[in-house]
C-alpha cells in the first residue's frame, strides 16, 4: 500500500471515530425501495434446521430434493441433517 492511500486510510479512520463518514450516503429512497422488494414470504413447507448442537445452526425450508451442492459460509467440517 503507498503512502498516499495510508494517509487517506488514517485520515478516513480518524474521522470515523469523530462520527464523521467519509463514504457517500446511499439514498433514503433507495433504501425504501430495496426494503419493500425483500420480504419475508409465508411458505406452505415445514422448516427444518440443519447443523450442529452448538453452532446455533440455520432454519431453512424442508425443500431440498433435487439438490446436489449446498454451501454455508462459515461452516467447518460436518452437516447434520
Amino acid at each position: 500500500m503507498g503512502l498516499r492511500k495510508k494517509l487517506k486510510k488514517k485520515i478516513c479512520e480518524y474521522l470515523l471515530n469523530k462520527g464523521i463518514f467519509t463514504s457517500k450516503k446511499t439514498d433514503l429512497k433507495k433504501i425504501d425501495r430495496f426494503l419493500n422488494m425483500v420480504h419475508p414470504e409465508s411458505l406452505n413447507i415445514e422448516n427444518i434446521r440443519i447443523g450442529g448442537d452448538n453452532d446455533g445452526g440455520y432454519i431453512i425450508p424442508n425443500d431440498l430434493n433435487g439438490i446436489k451442492y449446498c454451501f454455508f459460509s462459515w461452516c467447518r467440517y460436518s452437516l447434520k441433517i
